[in-house]
């Protein structure tokens, strides 16, 4: 019984180790794409919210969604930012 609660934790451990990294890449690609909006004039923090939508692909290439929502209005506009490796390639905004 005690080996049994010895490799059911160490199981646990292992999973909540491994999901870090790609919470810590989201957090960063996402860092990525609200820089790119607000280099682009589209995002400015004291005016909007920026809400995680999903995301799409891999590592190498993905595609992060968000909703953009005016703070003042009640105007919201969904984002596509591709990502390729480190940078961030394209930010589509649609009504």
């Amino acid at each position: 019984m005690n080996k049994s609660l010895t490799l059911i934790a160490a199981g646990v451990t292992a999973l909540t180790l491994m999901s870090q990294p790609a919470q810590a890449s989201t957090q960063d690609d996402l860092k990525k794409c609200r820089a790119a909006l607000s280099a682009q004039g589209l995002y400015d923090q004291d005016q909007h919210s920026l809400k995680f939508s999903h995301r799409k692909g891999n590592t190498r290439k993905r595609t992060m969604f968000m909703t953009l929502k005016d703070r003042d209005a009640d105007s919201r506009q969904k984002v596509a930012c591709q990502i390729e490796r480190k940078d961030v390639i394209d930010v589509a905004v649609t009504p």
